[in-house]
């Protein structure tokens, strides 16, 4: 307040009326300023410097592309594909909902079992365990699944399923 008042004196002293403008600034006191580390050099015209950091967040986002499903053929073989679109490292946690096992309406009882094998170039996953450090970017993965030793011929007709899922975590 001592500032204003005493702006306000010089710039009746110094005539305003006359149309000469007057500028003051009040120090700026805010909890969000912080000192900088940069030093302020004072006297022979030299002034300070000071920074202020600037940055910007970017979430880690991914989505999965699939084939529409997995039809085995009458041999007991079907392949499908899944990518998975990351822009960070990624977990990788794959498992079917049935445990590996294709049932008829649902009952356990009339159950048909999977060998399921997932790649992705040189790579092997396992089903039921976490894959960590996967790098960000496009994967294509390759699923194959299959009834080898398996007589289809003696199971009661109809369509068996289960269900390939795909965990992404960071």
């Amino acid at each position: 307040m001592k500032k204003l008042i005493k702006t306000s004196l010089y710039a009746l002293i110094l005539g305003v009326s006359a149309g000469a403008g007057v500028v003051y600034a009040e120090e700026v006191e805010s909890p969000d300023l912080q000192a900088q580390t940069d030093a302020c050099n004072g006297g022979g015209g030299k002034g300070c410097s000071g920074h202020i950091p600037i940055n910007v967040t970017v979430a880690k986002h991914c989505y999965i592309k699939t084939t529409p499903a997995i039809n085995l053929a009458a041999n007991g073989t079907g392949f499908g594909q899944f990518a998975v679109v990351s822009n960070a490292d990624y977990k990788l946690h794959l498992k079917t909902q049935n445990g590996s096992q294709a049932l008829l309406n649902g009952d356990a009882t009339k159950n048909i079992p999977l060998t399921i094998k997932t790649t992705a170039g040189a790579n092997s996953y396992n089903l039921n365990q976490w894959y960590s450090g996967i790098p960000k970017s496009q994967v294509l993965y390759n699923v194959s699944v299959s009834t080898s030793g398996i007589d289809l011929s003696t199971k009661e007709a109809g369509i068996y399923k289960d269900t390939y899922l795909i965990d992404v975590d960071f």
